[in-house]
């Protein structure tokens, strides 16, 4: 599950943050555009980069349990003998 958090977290953070900046790329925006692009990000855009963002923590937490399992099993707290 690590790396495909790792993967869905930039996928999600990606697509998220274009969905953002498409509404500052093009002409000028109305106020009712903006009304409708602050909407639509506020339903779609802002959920996909939190989401992305809770996949690269589970990815965080997932490697640094197993570097310390991995150290763990490096040095016995006790002397085998």
């Amino acid at each position: 599950m690590g790396t495909a958090s790792l993967i869905a977290g930039i996928g999600f953070m990606i697509v998220g943050f274009a969905v953002i900046a498409e509404g500052f790329l093009g002409s000028y925006l109305t106020l009712e555009q903006m009304r409708d692009w602050i909407i639509f990000n506020s339903i779609i855009g802002i959920p996909l980069v939190v989401v992305g963002a809770l996949f690269l923590r589970k990815y965080d937490k997932d490697k640094k349990k197993d570097l310390k399992s991995n150290k763990d099993d490096d040095n016995p707290s006790q002397p085998v003998g």
